[in-house]
């Protein structure tokens, strides 16, 4: 009898600890998955943040969008996402970019670089090395500018979205214009387009279409120049910048053409 009751007890306890394993098991699961959730939530405020400063930065909103950067670098900081401070760092730096503050931008584009290095952030570290890229051409730079691109779409590559490359084969094409090696950059701008159209990539068909009208404008085929700005300003009438640039643009055409119609 002793001995039953003992196993019995025996049993009893063994169920009990089972039944508390269990219970850790699936508390600690809770834990995780409410832990994912909020990830998940956080992850999509800042995404939303992000949005905005470019919908901001398009709508010529430059301080704004400044703000808003340095507010969603605050949060990132707070919650020690490395991603999205990665990320705000980058979006400021573009602000101080616009607001022709380039050593600024520098900086931040350099502290946006350092964090993705440091954690293995592949589309970050390409983003961060088109901006320096960017920043290269603005001043000149333009053998500096490409050989950072190339270092963008090394990264790109990683992350298999054409849609990063696109960009950086646009500007590389952009700074053999600016260096008058023609050929060159029309290889890279129609790849550019061609790619855009293979993927229905709208915004990379804008600033292609956009991109050829500055080629042609350069190389002095007015006509075509104004047809590719025409279709671009088709494709995206809400950025604001390129309005303006496309402004100035089409004016300059139109009294290049309207002087040689009364030269002849």
């Amino acid at each position: 009898m002793e001995n039953a009751k003992s196993a019995l007890i025996s049993l009893y306890a063994e169920d009990a600890g089972l039944l508390l394993m269990l219970n850790i098991m699936i508390y600690s699961q809770k834990i995780l998955y409410a832990g994912k959730m909020y990830r998940f939530k956080i992850n999509g405020q800042f995404e939303e943040i992000s949005k905005k400063i470019s919908y901001l930065e398009k709508q010529g909103e430059i301080e704004k969008a400044l703000n808003l950067s340095k507010k969603g670098l605050h949060l990132a900081e707070k919650s020690d996402n490395f991603l999205f401070m990665s990320e705000f760092l980058k979006d400021i730096s573009i602000c101080y970019r616009i607001k022709r503050e380039r050593k600024r931008s520098l900086q931040f584009i350099k502290k946006s670089l350092k964090i993705a290095l440091k954690y293995n952030l592949d589309e970050k570290i390409g983003n961060a090395y088109g901006n320096i890229g960017i920043l290269n051409m603005m001043e000149g730079g333009y053998s500096k500018s490409i050989r950072c691109h190339w270092k963008a779409i090394e990264y790109h590559k990683k992350t298999r979205d054409i849609k990063k490359i696109i960009p950086n084969l646009s500007f590389i094409g952009m700074c053999y214009l600016f260096k008058k090696e023609y050929k060159k950059s029309k290889i890279f701008l129609d790849n550019a387009l061609m790619l855009s159209k293979n993927i229905t990539y709208k915004e990379g068909i804008y600033d292609s279409f956009y991109n050829l009208g500055l080629y042609y404008y350069e190389t002095r085929r007015y006509d075509i120049a104004a047809k590719f700005l025409k279709k671009a300003i088709k494709l995206n009438k809400d950025d604001s910048y390129k309005l303006q640039q496309y402004n100035k643009l089409i004016g300059n055409i139109n009294a290049i053409l309207m002087g040689e119609k009364h030269g002849k």
